[in-house]
C-alpha cells in the first residue's frame, strides 16, 4: 500500500534511519597560521590531464575508531592522478602532521621517479612549509594551492574521499585501528583493478565509464584474475587494455 513520504521520513527518523549522503562541511580550507610559502592556484579548476602524471592532488582526511568508550583518530594521505583518477600513493598515521605528508610524496617519486607533474593541494599548514616546497622543486614539480574557502579547487579528490566514506565508512562502527586501516587498504586497493594509466586519455575514458563506477568491471578482472593465476586481459570495443601480472600491483588486497 503505497504511503506519504512524510509519513517514511518520520518513520525513518524514529528508528534512526538515515542515507548515507555526504552531508555539508562546516570547514574548510583554511590558511596555516604561519605560512613559510603559498603558491597560486596554477591547476584553476582544470580536472583532466592527457597522459599519467601529468597533474596531482593531494589532501588528508580523518577517520575515527572505538576501544571501548575511547574515540581514536586516523589520518589518510592521498595523492590522486587526475589523468584516470587512480590513488598514487597514500600513507595511514595516527598524527596529522608534516612527516604524513612527506612520506606520502615520497612513496610516489619512489613509484614513479621520472614524474614532474602539477601538484596542487589547499593551503593546509603541512603544505606552506619550506621544507615540503623544496621537496617538490627538488622533484621538478610545480606546485599550486587552493584559494582560501573554494574546497572545490581541489574537488576530484574531495569526492574521492565521499565516495570512500559513504560506500566504507558512515554507518559502521569501526573498533580497532586494524579493521579500520584494513578497509581502507582494501578499498584503494581494489580501485588499483582499473584499466591501468597507459591506456587512460582523460577522465571518462573507460569506455565511457567514469573510474569510481568500475565496482563491476573490477570484480569481473578479480574473478578471472584468480582463475588464471594471477594474470588478467579484459578486452572491450576499441583497443584493447593492457595485460597486467597481478603480482605487480603495488598493494594486493590482503584478503586474496
Amino acid at each position: 500500500t503505497p504511503i506519504n513520504d512524510k509519513r517514511a521520513l518520520r518513520i525513518c527518523r524514529s528508528l534512526g534511519v538515515r542515507s548515507t549522503i555526504k552531508y555539508a562541511r562546516h570547514s574548510c580550507t583554511r590558511r596555516a597560521s604561519d605560512p613559510q610559502y603559498l603558491a597560486e592556484n596554477v591547476l584553476n579548476r582544470q580536472f583532466y590531464a592527457d597522459k599519467p602524471n601529468e597533474k596531482w592532488l593531494t589532501d588528508v582526511t580523518e577517520f575515527k575508531y572505538y576501544v571501548g568508550p575511547t574515540v581514536h583518530k586516523l589520518y589518510l594521505s592521498a595523492i590522486l592522478d587526475l589523468c584516470d583518477r587512480r590513488i598514487v600513493s597514500f600513507v595511514l598515521r595516527d598524527a596529522n602532521d608534516s612527516a604524513l605528508v612527506h612520506e606520502t610524496l615520497d612513496r610516489a617519486l619512489a613509484a614513479n621517479p621520472d614524474a614532474h607533474p602539477l601538484f596542487h593541494s589547499d593551503r593546509g599548514f603541512q603544505y606552506t612549509t619550506r621544507v615540503f616546497h623544496d621537496k617538490l622543486a627538488a622533484a621538478g614539480m610545480t606546485q599550486s594551492m587552493s584559494r582560501v574557502g573554494k574546497c572545490i579547487d581541489n574537488g576530484p579528490m574531495e569526492g574521492f574521499w565521499g565516495i570512500l566514506k559513504r560506500e566504507r565508512y558512515y554507518s559502521r562502527r569501526f573498533t580497532s585501528r586494524e579493521q579500520l586501516c584494513s578497509m581502507i587498504r582494501e578499498y584503494i586497493c581494489l580501485l588499483q583493478f582499473l584499466p591501468p594509466p597507459e591506456t587512460a586519455g582523460r577522465p571518462h575514458a573507460h569506455g565511457g565509464l567514469h573510474p569510481m563506477q568500475g565496482s563491476l568491471i573490477k570484480f569481473h578482472i578479480l574473478f578471472h584474475c584468480l582463475l588464471d593465476g594471477g594474470q588478467f586481459t579484459l578486452a572491450r570495443s576499441g583497443p584493447a587494455w593492457v595485460t597486467r601480472p597481478f603480482v605487480h600491483w603495488p598493494c594486493p588486497p590482503a584478503w586474496l
